[in-house]
């Protein structure tokens, strides 16, 4: 193992605190000294730290400027940082452009998170002809490593056959997927799913399961739904007090249809 190499492993084992006391100040000064002789994890990483401000004070145009160091020296999640100081304007000017270009080679290196923005990009056309078929496959690339942006988003694609046939089985198998990772929107959207029996045999309990699961993480749809679900007795047994406080949760959020039901119910 050379000089830097071991800096970096010594610096992960300081902020984790594996087998050592945990010191985020420590771990960028070993950061810091490997980063000094191009190690470029040591770069990305203390890149990180001046991004949060954890351990040296907060700093994004150094953490940019680390980025940028290790991702010209090829590594992915470096590459897909600088994208994403681009896309955000944090610590440089916002490009969309150079941001597409970062989050390209990155895809191209096969991570997931930079497979799943470029597929925004196309999808909606931002800085490239909108292509959803090229969206999609990007899409389904970041699922299939487990990422549950690009697995809810590519649920709704096969549920809208959007750059893809529409497939409303595959289009529930990839909610599931993403609703089990906590996703709020695959969540609520395969509750509706349920609700509806789109895809899958009509189970309104199933339904109210994956709405309170969205609804408890604030999404106002999910919230309005489970409102209606408790107003109708649809699902789970029939209670006026917890539709109102469902009702009231997402009418909060300004949900026009849960501010109507509200009124109604008045």
């Amino acid at each position: 193992m050379t000089a830097p190499e071991e800096s970096y492993d010594q610096g992960v084992r300081c902020y984790y605190g594996n087998g050592v006391p945990k010191d985020a100040a420590k771990a960028a000064s070993l950061f810091s000294e490997a980063a000094s002789l191009g190690d470029a994890k040591a770069q990305s990483f203390l890149g990180y730290l001046y991004e949060k401000g954890e351990g040296v004070p907060r700093d994004p145009v150094k953490a940019f400027g680390l980025y940028e160091k290790a991702a010209l020296r090829g590594l992915a999640n470096a590459q897909h940082n600088v994208a994403y100081c681009y896309q955000s304007g944090n610590g440089t000017d916002k490009d969309p452009n150079k941001a597409r270009e970062w989050f390209e080679k990155a895809a191209e290196q096969g991570y997931a998170d930079s497979q799943y923005e470029l597929g925004r990009y196309c999808f909606h056309g931002i800085g490239t002809p909108q292509d959803q078929a090229k969206a999609a496959s990007l899409f389904e690339k970041a699922a299939l490593q487990g990422n549950a942006l690009a697995q809810n988003v590519l649920g709704l694609c096969y549920r809208k056959g959007t750059g893809v046939p529409k497939d409303p089985i595959k289009a529930k198998e990839w909610y599931e997927k993403a609703a089990e990772q906590n996703n709020m929107n695959a969540q609520s959207d395969l509750g509706y799913m349920y609700d509806v029996g789109e895809g899958v045999p009509q189970d309104h309990k199933k339904a109210v399961f994956w709405y309170q699961k969205a609804a408890e993480q604030g999404l106002a749809v999910a919230q309005y739904l489970l409102g209606s679900a408790y107003a109708n007795g649809r699902g789970v047994a029939k209670d006026a007090h917890k539709a109102v406080e469902w009702y009231r949760k997402a009418a909060e959020q300004g949900f026009e249809l849960a501010q109507k039901a509200l009124a109604y119910l008045k």
